[in-house]
């Protein structure tokens, strides 16, 4: 295992589907590179895992992105990310507005939703009458 990267906790799959993510993008938000400031001082930071500019390509490619998009992201040409797999075009339309693709784009958390109605979980508060 590289330096500087954990094994994914056991309970990943429960962890994600509580969030209402796939466990594809579960894995993704882990690689991502984040720290641990310890005392809230920059001296005393805590590289947790370091940045791979590849775990970002690779969420790209996997959530749709086409190449002449990606290639903006990363500040790379079309066909070095044709040559990994990307598609030419994006597969779904840029968020409304003057959004850019992202890789933090909404995710769908119906099926949650769903399984917390179904639990009696989520339910809108009732109008109380006086």
């Amino acid at each position: 295992m590289p330096l500087g990267l954990r094994p994914y906790p056991k309970d990943l799959a429960v962890r994600a589907y509580l969030l209402g993510l796939s466990l594809e993008r579960a894995k993704f938000l882990i690689a991502c590179p984040h720290s641990n400031n310890l005392l809230f001082r920059k001296s005393h930071h805590v590289v947790v895992v370091p940045f791979d500019e590849q775990v970002q390509i690779d969420e790209a490619k996997r959530i749709g992105l086409g190449a002449r998009d990606a290639a903006k992201m990363f500040n790379k040409t079309v066909d070095e990310l044709m040559a990994q797999g990307f598609k030419r075009t994006t597969a779904y339309p840029k968020p409304p507005g003057n959004g850019e693709y992202s890789l933090f784009q909404y995710e769908d958390h119906q099926d949650l939703t769903r399984y917390l109605k179904s639990r009696n979980k989520y339910k809108a508060a009732k109008p109380r009458h006086k």
